[in-house]
């Protein structure tokens, strides 16, 4: 076990070392419980390196590796008769919806979600396309590996930790169709706000109701007139200075 850790690069030479010069004065302490107590190995890489050698050792007990299809999840399915192509066809139409909105749904989350294929069934699909379904030990992180190898050993890549395989879980429809409903209301025309026309005034009427007061066209200054206490001549416009203020002759 200790030279297929080195050999998989899950511990160093200088590691293996220390832990059999360990276990070889520890009773009752097998290589693998010191590796583990050492902190080297996971539980999970212990026992995966249990397995493999296992296989190694009894070859007809092996599973014979198969050769991954070319054909996507849903021709796949269509092709082992467990979906007809309206089924598939409908479910690539609703991905592309998703898509536009900017979300990448897998078909087969689509699938499952109405209730036409099982977890089981998408992970026997997409296991025989060559990949496998792996989950972070940690951080919970998700991974769809192609060209999985049951003999080696993955970790992820966000923190590194182990990546152990996982169902597929299925998208609640309910809450799909509720996103569904919101991408295709978007997407509609929205109506366009009548523009409410003014009334043209009948000629010799007054101004519409509402409309704003006509201004007076600027006319010449008036005649000058006689100050009755100065022996000067004033202006009638003579409020320049006070704005919209209008002097009102006594």
């Amino acid at each position: 076990m200790g030279m297929m850790a080195v050999e998989k690069g899950l511990i160093g030479e200088k590691d293996l070392t220390k832990s059999l010069n360990i276990s070889e004065f520890s009773e009752g302490k097998t290589l693998k419980d010191v590796m583990m107590e050492m902190g080297l190995l996971s539980k999970f890489q212990a026992e995966k390196l249990e397995r493999i050698l296992e296989r190694q050792s009894n070859p007809e007990s092996a599973r014979l590796p198969i050769k991954p299809t070319k054909l996507k999840l849903g021709e796949l399915a269509v092709e082992r008769g467990m979906l007809s192509q309206a089924q598939v066809d409908e479910a690539i139409a609703e991905q592309k919806e998703f898509a536009g909105s900017g979300l990448s749904i897998p078909i087969g989350q689509i699938l499952m979600s109405k209730g036409q294929l099982t977890t089981t069934d998408v992970g026997q699909l997409i296991e025989r396309q060559g990949r496998r379904r792996l989950e972070c030990h940690a951080c919970k992180a998700a991974f769809n590996i192609t060209g999985y190898d049951e003999d080696n050993f993955y970790r992820c890549m966000r923190c590194n930790d182990d990546l152990l395989p996982c169902e597929i879980e299925s998208i609640d429809r309910a809450k799909l169709e509720k996103k569904l409903a919101t991408i295709r209301a978007a997407k509609q025309p929205k109506p366009v706000a009548a523009v409410k026309t003014p009334a043209k005034p009948t000629p010799g009427a007054g101004p519409a109701k509402g409309a704003p007061a006509a201004k007076a066209a600027p006319g010449k200054p008036g005649p000058k007139k006689k100050d009755p206490f100065s022996d000067g001549e004033v202006d009638d416009d003579s409020d320049d200075d006070l704005g919209d203020l209008m002097i009102l002759e006594l």
